[in-house]
């Protein structure tokens, strides 16, 4: 009998994608929200450039994960602008 199953391999590729979409999550989480935002831009610009991943499946991927980096980072941003107001409001009054 012959062996039909072809394991599938990861590309590099998708790897380093994936790699610094979670780097952007984490950023948006710990450091800022405008870095996670310049992260997740990288990454969707490079995929889109290098047409890498190959796969369908890693590509949609790494540009969920780039998207979820780039809204966390403007979740930040806004969430410290309301605090900023909320802290201005409480202070005024």
């Amino acid at each position: 009998m012959e062996n039909t199953y072809t394991p599938s391999r990861i590309s590099g590729a998708f790897l380093i994608l994936a790699f610094y979409s979670f780097a952007g999550i984490l950023a948006s989480i710990v450091y800022s929200g405008y870095v996670a935002i310049v992260i997740g831009i990288v990454v969707i610009a490079l995929a889109l450039g290098t047409k890498y991943p190959d796969a369908k499946r890693d590509r949609t991927i790494v540009f969920s994960l780039a998207a979820t980096s780039v809204l966390l980072g403007v979740g930040a941003i806004t969430l410290g602008a309301v605090a900023r107001t909320l802290t201005q409001i409480i202070q005024a009054g």
